[in-house]
């Protein structure tokens, strides 16, 4: 009897449900994997990858999150399904430039297919099985960004702080130019007809 209890706790552990814990086909992506899982900077061998950019407060990505689901189950051992939260890895919303959500990228060979189309459950897996490819000249395909270096990543706000005070002096100088434009037309004006008047009456002499 507790041999058939054992077969039959088993055979329901087995059955991936929304109640099993950890039954997502999603996967994780961070700062830290991302690279390291996807390759997608370097094209390796590790498949195509679909991922959702999305903000945990953001209404639309909660209503894609049950689809999201679904795509991953049936595009499994495909086209790997994953999700990055943008509020938290910033570096990766920062490297591909996500400024909405959900934002829906399509990495494959070297490449970043941004998807624009409808986000039903049907769309979204035909897209990332073979529609993509369509994309392949598109305005919202480009090469993958590479990965930022310890280096970059520690000179670029000295170069985005530099580039603001030239950017600062500029605007100042360009100030500084109108401003006495503007005061030389005044004292121009005011002194003109002074000038008239002083001609005219040594003429009248």
């Amino acid at each position: 009897m507790a041999r058939h209890i054992w077969a039959l706790a088993a055979a329901l552990l087995s059955i991936r449900g929304p109640w099993v814990v950890g039954a997502s086909d999603v996967v994780e992506l961070t700062d830290d994997n991302f690279e390291h899982d996807t390759q997608a900077a370097s094209g390796a061998t590790t498949g195509d990858w679909f991922v959702k950019f999305y903000a945990p407060w953001c209404g639309h990505c909660k209503s894609i999150a049950p689809i999201w689901e679904q795509v991953a189950t049936e595009l499994k051992g495909l086209v790997n399904v994953a999700k990055v939260d943008a509020t938290v890895h910033q570096k990766l919303a920062k490297r591909f430039k996500i400024g909405s959500y959900p934002t829906l990228i399509l990495f494959s060979q070297q490449k970043m297919y941004k998807y624009s189309g409808g986000r039903d459950k049907d769309a979204l897996i035909s897209y990332a099985s073979v529609g993509f490819r369509a994309d392949e000249a598109g305005p919202d395909t480009s090469s993958v960004p590479k990965v930022p270096s310890l280096l970059d990543e520690t000179l670029e706000p000295l170069v985005a702080d530099v580039r603001h005070i030239l950017l600062m002096r500029k605007n100042a100088a360009v100030a500084l130019v109108v401003i006495g434009a503007l005061f030389g037309a005044l004292f121009a004006r005011l002194l003109c007809p002074r000038r008239v008047l002083v001609e005219g009456g040594k003429k009248a002499k």
